[in-house]
């Protein structure tokens, strides 16, 4: 991933999943001079933990909670449907997208082998599916390296059916036609190997309004990331770039204003609803400084980002991985941004201000999950966040610490540690149909091969799964097939008994629930269309 390769819990948040004790007057903790210090939570300043080496027992081991372990708590009650399995691995989470506007989503995924530009012996290492809600594979395209970002849904060949944009490394970017996987477009370097024109790896693109007339939605998409260099080197510039819907064609290919790399997926947002739109992004890597930055449309089509707002300034030598989040956390009306940073803090700035109102941190933790806001705790009235941590310095981890805290303060209400190191972003929705949301956590271990999926209620796990077999992105949460009863559908990845790499893909019934919708229900909801 962000120094040597990428690695495999990279896009899990891919993404993207906490539990503790605080106040609203915990002390404040200096994170640098940029991210100001208004209300800081250290975690390991709370009750039960022990001081930069938290180890309060992890979940997965068996802790004892209201006098049952792990091991007597039920599993999830999600009858699995069907599951289909290929070769190659998959880091991208699924999407669900009614490419034929008959009501029923199919499903879309990316898939692909680590390291393949690392490993030139590996060739056509990628492709991209389309599964119907029956699990029939609709249609796959080849790619010739590993796609990695989460696929994104837009029409682009004006027939009101969206159609599928996905990117991956070495400079893959493909637009495909949604019903039949025919190729649309595709981004082309000049060199043979586009290293050499510095272009990188695309992630998980988003739709930009019409910006040229022709009534087709532009794309946006980061590219950055050289997988080829060694950890610690110099490492190229980033770029922001627009591509025309509906050729391909680049339209505005700016480098992001501090010469960083970047392995964040944009983001599309407005502070106020009337206000122009912007984008997020972040930049630095495991062990390259960076900053979060908010870019205007004008600033990046003109291609001078100079003007950019840095939202949240380096002050270390780690940067921006996981994408942001957003909510009105103070309830003034402005989108308020919750940035994840990679060494080990989570981040809540005004959007009307853009100044810091609250921040917790992990010391000697380090993340690649997008938190998760939602309402996860009826005795803290509003919403929760939640985040989650890895212990360890990349790339070794070996267990994780989960908190939720409240949007408003910042003050935390729930912090655990648990064994599995790696954890993807979790979904959320009101499974029981209470008024409050449930959150569906996963974490797995990539030593052990190990993967466990926890139901929180009311920041009480309840159930907890455990299954061998490897790592799995983001699910997706919600009605496939809108008959009233919701879905999970499950990637996951790992390798078999002979040691080759495998995907699979599985639906699973979580029943009838009321809501239309899920609130967090899959990798990157908000922010990817205008």
């Amino acid at each position: 991933m962000a120094d040597g390769r990428l690695l495999p819990w990279t896009l899990l948040s891919l993404g993207i999943a906490l539990l503790g004790c605080g106040d609203d007057d915990a002390t404040s903790t200096d994170m640098g001079t940029d991210m100001g210090t208004d209300l800081g939570t250290d975690l390991d300043a709370t009750p039960g933990a022990d001081g930069g080496d938290p180890d309060l027992g992890p979940r997965d081991g068996g802790i004892e909670v209201d006098g049952c372990t792990d091991s007597c708590l039920p599993g999830l009650d999600f009858p699995e449907e069907w599951t289909v399995s290929g070769p190659m691995q998959t880091f991208s989470s699924p999407q669900a997208i009614d490419v034929d506007g008959d009501g029923t989503f199919e499903i879309a995924l990316g898939h692909g082998l680590e390291d393949t530009m690392m490993n030139p012996e590996v060739t056509g290492a990628g492709f991209v599916t389309l599964h119907g809600a029956d699990g029939d594979e609709l249609w796959r395209v080849d790619t010739d390296d590993e796609m990695v970002g989460t696929v994104l849904a837009v029409d682009l060949d004006g027939d009101d059916l969206p159609d599928v944009v996905a990117g991956g490394r070495n400079a893959i970017l493909v637009a495909l036609k949604g019903t039949t996987g025919e190729l649309l477009w595709e981004f082309s370097s000049a060199s043979a190997d586009p290293r050499d024109d510095g272009w990188f790896n695309f992630y998980s693109a988003v739709a930009l309004p019409d910006l040229n007339d022709d009534g087709i939605s532009e794309v946006l998409a980061a590219n950055g990331g050289d997988a080829r260099l060694a950890p610690g080197t110099e490492r190229p510039p980033s770029h922001l770039m627009v591509f025309d819907g509906s050729n391909g064609d680049l339209l505005a290919s700016p480098q992001l204003p501090d010469g960083r790399e970047t392995y964040c997926s944009p983001l599309l947002y407005r502070e106020r609803p009337t206000d122009p739109l912007r984008v997020l992004l972040g930049t630095g890597g495991e062990t390259a400084p960076g900053s979060l930055w908010s870019f205007t449309m004008d600033q990046i089509f003109t291609e001078d980002l100079t003007g950019g707002i840095e939202l949240v300034g380096p002050s270390s030598d780690k940067g921006f991985i996981a994408p942001p989040s957003f909510a009105d956390l103070d309830e003034d009306g402005v989108q308020d941004v919750v940035v994840p940073t990679f060494e080990g803090a989570l981040v809540a700035i005004d959007g009307a201000t853009h100044e810091e109102l609250w921040s917790t941190t992990a010391p000697g933790h380090e993340t690649y999950t997008s938190p998760v806001i939602a309402e996860l705790d009826s005795a803290n009235p509003g919403l929760e966040v939640y985040g989650a941590f890895s212990r360890g310095v990349f790339p070794e981890y070996d267990q994780s610490r989960h908190f939720v805290v409240a949007a408003r303060t910042g003050a935390v209400l729930y912090d655990e540690v648990f064994a599995g190191p790696f954890v993807p972003s979790p979904v959320a929705g009101d499974l029981d149909d209470d008024g409050q949301d449930e959150l569906l956590v996963a974490t797995f271990d990539w030593r052990t091969g190990m993967r466990n999926v926890h139901r929180f209620d009311e920041l009480v796990v309840t159930a907890t799964e455990t299954e061998s077999g490897g790592g799995m992105p983001t699910p997706w949460l919600g009605d496939l097939d809108g008959d009233g009863g919701w879905e999970l559908i499950e990637a996951l990845t790992g390798f078999d008994g002979d040691n080759a790499p495998f995907w699979s893909l599985r639906r699973r019934s979580v029943g009838p629930v009321a809501d239309a919708e899920a609130t967090w229900p899959t990798y990157l909801p908000f922010g990817r269309h205008p």
